[in-house]
């Protein structure tokens, strides 16, 4: 999958959660969850992303734009998002 990125937005989330958007990709080289985010109406589908970056459990937010993924954010999982992640993880395996 080809993703894209804002690059202000790039380097925000680097300095807030310490994470690259340039990097999100990797996520789907991993065991990942996805679901449709349907918190709110934001105007387009967006999707939540539960896998790894690095070792550890992220979340990525992103929505499609073409043949391309728009990232959105990249942050590490809470835990109830770990939990989340490791149930279903376990049940689809």
């Amino acid at each position: 999958m080809e993703i894209e990125w804002d690059e202000i937005k790039r380097f925000a989330n680097l300095r807030k959660h310490g994470y690259d958007l340039a990097e999100a990709g990797m996520v789907f080289e991993t065991p990942y969850l996805i679901d449709l985010d349907l918190r709110r109406d934001y105007g387009e589908d967006r999707w939540i992303v539960l896998g790894y970056l690095k070792g550890d459990l992220i979340v990525l937010v992103y929505t499609d734009r073409g043949e391309k993924a728009r990232i959105i954010s990249l942050r590490k999982a809470t835990l109830k998002e770990r939990r989340i992640y490791e149930k279903r993880i376990t049940y689809r395996l």
